[in-house]
């Protein structure tokens, strides 16, 4: 986004709470954590809506969202910064709410994200777009919680992992259903890049149902880069490790396809608009 430095608030000073917002923000509210420790609170009352974006550098991070019947986040979280980090974010999302997420989890040292969303009202909906690059010794752990306590909700979850050097990378992803709960809609799926022999990913999409009345499923896969792809593209006139950042990049890319201003401005800030396809 051109211009977003001008606009970005210092989130960390204090806990903020968002609350009779009115209307979305257009572009974005944009912010940014640099303390040791922060807390985050954002509650949209009915039928409210609200684009933030979030980069945050601090070692321990927070992050609380209420959303009322009928209303909307489109939210980014971008973690950066030379620090080792921890981060937690819970949602509550009542009948017809709307929570969509994009997270950019890259760093050479560690991370630890544990996300819990509760679609707590009937037709409450969430998507969740996410990725973890771990580079030289990094480990990435990303815990995934959902759970569909009403009727005819739905929840649409995609990450991708790439793990480089002597990285570690984790997935845990859970989608639970109680008894009772009918017309659920849950979609978990997990891509993995490996670019080193002595990298490691863990991944492990679940589903917890005991419910008959649904739609769920889930999928993990790993593997490497495509060698066709990579020798194409060097047919092409590229060097190898040219190729690799191409493949490397579009496949970041691809999991930001979503139709989100959120989404396309993680995408921006990663430079990745040009592998969008």
């Amino acid at each position: 986004m051109a211009g977003l430095e001008s606009i970005m608030t210092d989130f960390s000073k204090q806990t903020i709470y968002l609350s009779d917002a009115g209307a979305c923000f257009d572009p974005v509210l944009a912010g940014y954590l640099t303390a040791s420790k922060g807390k985050l609170s954002v509650h949209l009352k009915e039928a409210e809506a609200l684009n933030l974006l979030i980069i945050n550098s601090a070692s321990e991070f927070s992050l609380e969202i209420k959303l009322d019947p009928g209303a909307s986040l489109d939210y980014g979280l971008m973690a950066e910064g030379g620090k080792n980090q921890k981060i937690e974010i819970q949602a509550h999302c009542q009948k017809n709410a709307h929570l969509v997420g994009a997270h950019a989890l890259c760093s050479e040292l560690e991370l630890h994200e544990q996300l819990d969303v509760y679609l707590q009202g009937e037709g409450a909906e969430m998507q969740i777009a996410g990725l973890q690059y771990g580079r030289d010794r990094a480990v990435l752990a990303h815990h995934l919680c959902v759970y569909h306590q009403a009727d005819y909700t739905k929840s649409q979850i995609e990450f991708r992992g790439i793990a480089d050097g002597r990285s570690r990378l984790i997935f845990d992803g859970l989608i639970a259903v109680p008894k009772g709960v009918k017309g659920v809609d849950a979609n978990e799926q997990t891509r993995n890049l490996l670019l080193s022999n002595t990298a490691e990913i863990h991944a492990r999409p679940r589903l917890e149902i005991y419910s008959n009345e649904i739609a769920c499923r889930h999928g993990a896969s790993i593997g490497n880069l495509d060698q066709n792809a990579l020798f194409y593209l060097q047919s092409r006139g590229l060097t190898e490790s040219e190729a690799r950042r191409v493949l490397i990049n579009a496949f970041m890319a691809s999991v930001f396809d979503q139709a989100s201003p959120i989404a396309a401005q993680v995408q921006h800030h990663l430079g990745l608009e040009h592998y969008d396809h």
